[in-house]
């Protein structure tokens, strides 16, 4: 059983401008982290990274993969909405 990861609103917000966009594939995560940092959105670049006792900096895969599905879900639920109204 898999504990299950709260996702920030800010990083689906911030995931959301990115992807309509349209500039970078959302499975290029690295891409996507640095251009959360050029757009100053670092509260969200901050939580899908780790930092190691070196500085090296890298994508937290499970946080990303884990807000990417989570976005796919919010777009499922407004996409539904939309065809109701």
């Amino acid at each position: 059983m898999s504990k299950e990861i709260e996702i920030p609103v800010e990083v689906i917000e911030a995931l959301l401008k990115i992807r309509e966009s349209g500039r970078f594939n959302m499975l290029d995560s690295q891409s996507i982290v640095y251009s959360m940092y050029r757009n100053r959105m670092n509260f969200a670049a901050d939580w899908l990274v780790n930092i190691s006792s070196s500085g090296k900096v890298s994508v937290n895969s499970i946080r990303y993969f884990a807000a990417i599905k989570e976005l796919d879900n919010v777009i499922k639920i407004a996409n539904i909405l939309h065809k109701s109204v």
